[in-house]
């Protein structure tokens, strides 16, 4: 060998050895790589990953590093700055990272110190509201306990008292409420609500609410939906996925608006039924113009190739609702009395045995469809005036469990990578939720495919997907089935290390097996069991048309999990687990071809 070559060799080797007892690397990805934080919440959680690293502390206590190098853990803070030193250590040293987080409690935790005091951050209306004849106001305020607190309306009332709620009761001391019913004659214009609080006879302390109330004879009248797939919401409630959807409404649906608060109105579906719609999804009429009203006379039973449906002439587009009764569904139609002399079957129903009708309240139209076989999927839809309701027929399905699903379109939508493409969770690794997704739903298009079903991607790719284009296929009638695939996180406050495994989610009582049989079967893995969760408000499956579900394969916060959810045999599996959970369901439907 020539000395040139020798020393090449040597130098290599000597960066070989220098790569290999390279110093250990810490990295950052949640709160974010920065290392100063100003933070409302005490816990808060931590996750990052190391190289090189044979142990890691902060503040002298040992972290776990996991085989991927990620690790996690729950920054516990006092008020104010507090360091936190990360060390990461092998045999060529010691790294170090210091870690600052500033922890400012939210200012409504402790009360005023003074000895009279009306506290704005719980009165209440906070929002403006319009009301009528009839209407309740309800007020609150948080207020020194044991004195007299009043209230009144600007420019209608005087003041009137409030009660102060026992501490046992309210949860909390200096809780006082008031309410006002309004009178026929009461009329005014965004009035302010003015609370006074009296102690002893010469001191007083006044605040006004930020909710201004407008009472008017306008109400009530009718709003038209303008647009379709509206939210009718049972209450004003928020959540991370909205407020609580009793139904979609369509475009054209006429409903009696009865008053507003907020950005919500409120619609009186019937005498005894209340829901709340957007302000930006219904066009008031006139106040004159008549309310919507139904006398449904005679109806028919007919299909299609994909359903059976009862059709009903109406005078008015209104809003209806359908669930499940067991095997049997339930259709309220509203603003609506029966005119009802006879109903034409021509006997050529797949699906539906019967149709019974009831006038359960004076302007609630209910039908009661009870069904020949289990049940699939249902839907209403509107042919100008003529409400159309659906229920679709069961695949056919064999026996043979290597091709149950021949014949079936499935539709898999890979979470998140919405208009503004929205990533979803982060893991310890910096892996971001929309790409596990997607590596999951591309398995699990070719495991479906092999069983025999025609697949439908809902975005591929980096491509963007808007809830609309998630839901095409549902309301096109093209999907038998639409599976949502994602990976799972906790909350900021939340232990990374003590929440994982995987879920399944449904809306539907009906849709209640289908995800049961996927999740037994992604337990079959050994993944922890998070749960088969029922009522979920994510917005398609909401939609009844076919059996819908959305699957949390694991937690991406949570290291072990994070380590299975990239690695591409876990992928496989879970892939493998969701169609094998599809293959049974399917069993219920088995026909003879």
């Amino acid at each position: 060998m020539c000395r040139k070559h020798l020393i090449l060799l040597i130098l290599i080797s000597s960066l070989t050895l220098v790569l290999s007892a390279a110093l250990p690397e810490i990295y950052f990805t949640i709160p974010s790589e920065e290392t100063e934080h100003s933070v409302s919440i005490s816990p808060y959680r931590f996750a990052g990953y190391t190289r090189n690293a044979d142990e890691l502390t902060m503040n002298d206590e040992p972290l776990e590093i996991f085989s991927t190098g990620a690790f996690a853990g729950r920054f516990h803070l006092e008020e104010g700055k507090n360091e936190f030193i990360f060390q990461a250590s092998n045999e060529q040293g010691i790294v170090t990272r210091v870690v600052t987080v500033d922890y400012s409690p939210p200012p409504d935790r402790e009360l005023p110190e003074e000895d009279m005091y009306i506290w704005d951050r719980e009165m209440k209306p906070q929002e403006n509201m319009t009301l009528t004849t009839g209407d309740r106001l309800e007020v609150q305020c948080r207020a020194t306990p044991g004195e007299e607190l009043q209230f009144k309306i600007d420019g209608l009332t005087g003041y009137m008292a409030m009660k102060e709620i026992p501490e046992d009761v309210a949860g909390k001391k200096g809780l006082y409420q008031g309410r006002y019913t309004i009178q026929d004659d009461d009329k005014v214009e965004e009035a302010e609500i003015i609370f006074r609080l009296r102690k002893g006879l010469f001191r007083s302390l006044d605040a006004t609410a930020d909710g201004k109330v407008t009472i008017t004879d306008q109400f009530p009248r009718t709003g038209v939906i303008n647009s379709d797939l509206t939210s009718v919401r049972s209450g004003r409630g928020e959540a991370r996925l909205g407020g609580a959807r009793m139904f979609y409404g369509h475009e054209g649906q006429h409903v009696v608006v009865t008053g507003k608060i907020g950005n919500l109105y409120r619609v009186a579906l019937s005498s005894d039924r209340t829901a709340w719609i957007s302000q930006n999804d219904i066009d008031l009429l006139s106040p004159h113009k008549a309310l919507p009203y139904n006398l449904i006379g005679n109806y028919s039973l007919e299909k299609d190739e994909h359903s059976d449906y009862i059709s009903i002439p109406l005078t008015y587009k209104v809003p209806y609702d359908i669930y499940t009764d067991g095997n049997a569904l339930i259709a309220d139609i509203y603003y609506s009395a029966s005119n009802t002399t006879w109903v034409t079957d021509r006997l050529n129903s797949e699906i539906i045995k019967k149709v019974s009708w009831y006038q359960v309240e004076e302007d609630v139209y209910r039908l009661r469809i009870d069904l020949k076989d289990n049940l699939w999927g249902y839907f209403g839809e509107f042919n100008n005036n003529r409400l159309k309701i659906g229920v679709k027929r069961p695949p056919q399905v064999s026996s043979n469990r290597d091709n149950r699903l021949d014949g079936m379109t499935i539709t898999i939508d890979p979470g998140h990578m919405g208009p503004r493409e929205d990533p979803g969770a982060i893991g310890s690794l910096g892996t971001k939720e929309k790409n596990v997704a997607l590596a999951v739903s591309e398995f699990l298009q070719e495991e479906l495919k092999k069983a025999g079903a025609d697949v439908i991607m809902t975005r591929e790719g980096q491509s963007t997907v808007t809830w609309n284009e998630r839901r095409e296929s549902i309301l096109n009638h093209e999907a038998d089935m639409w599976i949502s695939i994602h990976a799972n996180s906790i909350g900021m406050a939340s232990n990374p290390l003590g929440v994982s495994g995987t879920s399944t989610y449904y809306r539907h009582p009906f849709n209640h097996d289908f995800s049961e049989a996927v999740l037994k079967r992604l337990l079959d893995l050994g993944l922890n069991n998070f749960g088969n969760i029922s009522s979920f408000n994510f917005s398609p499956l909401q939609l009844t048309h076919c059996p819908t579900l959305l699957v949390e394969t694991a937690f991406m916060s949570n290291p072990e999990d994070e380590a299975k959810l990239i690695d591409p045999e876990w992928q496989k599996k879970m892939a493998r687990a969701i169609t094998d959970g599809v293959i049974d369901y399917m069993e219920k439907y088995i026909s003879e071809k």
